[in-house]
């Protein structure tokens, strides 16, 4: 089904340079931190498409040209977005903004951890290694009353 020259596609429905500039302007807003920037991306890309397929149907150039400018906008800002949030791109501030901690600084906090629950810990022992008896109590009596063992 081809397009008219206008860029309309069914009747009623916005004109897909209309919809090319909307989709950009929406990628442009979410490329600016991490958590949003996987839909900056996705829309980006919707609205380069979208922004491609009007400006080859047809549609006025200003509005796909602005709309594929956008989209290519925002499809950069994603990726720096997400390249600074995992690491792997420069650092901020002197600090990467993701660190990992050193074997030094790892072992500590475990030691810490493992202070904090030993108590638990040999509670806990102490109740497996009781029940564990029980059950060895049980079976010999088990044994003992002539009944078959597990």
């Amino acid at each position: 089904m081809n397009a008219p020259a206008g860029g309309e596609g069914k009747r009623g429905a916005p004109p897909t340079g209309v919809v090319a500039l909307a989709l950009s302007l929406a990628a442009l807003v979410c490329c600016w931190n991490a958590l949003a920037a996987p839909f900056g991306l996705g829309l980006g890309l919707a609205g380069l498409v979208v922004g491609v397929m009007a400006s080859r149907r047809g549609a006025p150039r200003r509005r796909t040209r602005a709309a594929v400018i956008l989209s290519l906008l925002a499809l950069a800002g994603s990726v720096v977005a997400l390249a600074l949030s995992a690491g792997t791109v420069g650092v901020v501030r002197g600090e990467p903004v993701v660190r990992a901690p050193t074997p030094a600084e790892a072992d500590e906090k475990l030691r810490g951890l493992a202070e904090r629950t030993a108590a638990a810990r040999g509670r806990a022992r102490e109740e497996l290694s009781r029940i564990e008896g029980q059950d060895d109590a049980g079976r010999a009596r088990e044994r003992e009353a002539g009944k078959p063992g597990r």
